[in-house]
């Protein structure tokens, strides 16, 4: 009897790391901006893949410091160097791309916008996978 209920548990437990793992694959391949930006060529892919690989870099160190801060002024000053960032890591993919290519990476922006899969209510900077309270573009805000 015990044997047959441990045998439910476990499946159960089994079931629902199947689940949690494919949820993330699901969220990290969506939550890219370049999976939703349509007739990118290749050399698009690696530049804009090289801005994001900057800019998560960026945003991790600028997290650090904001988690480190020992003054509300201090928090708040690392915090706009994190929205300016932000915009200036759109600004340079949206200089990549053609005009019907930034409707697009604009729509996905708009529709992401707080949708990341950060540590506080899904609302992360750092491509949505910080800590903070970013806005972030899925995969683009690292």
């Amino acid at each position: 009897m015990k044997t047959i209920s441990l045998k439910k548990q476990l499946i159960k437990v089994f079931a629902i790391v199947i689940l949690f793992f494919a949820f993330h694959t699901v969220n990290a391949q969506n939550g890219n901006c370049i999976n939703s930006i349509p007739n990118l060529t290749e050399q698009q892919k690696t530049k804009i893949q090289q801005l994001q690989t900057s800019h998560k870099n960026e945003m991790a160190t600028l997290r650090q410091q904001k988690q480190s801060a020992t003054t509300i002024e201090k928090r708040a000053e690392v915090e706009k160097q994190m929205i300016d960032k932000r915009t200036a890591h759109y600004a340079e993919i949206r200089s990549q791309l053609t005009d019907p290519q930034k409707t697009a990476f604009d729509q996905y922006i708009a529709s992401n916008n707080g949708k990341g899969s950060g540590n506080k209510n899904g609302k992360g900077g750092n491509c949505g996978k910080g800590n903070g309270n970013g806005k972030g573009c899925g995969g683009c805000r690292k």
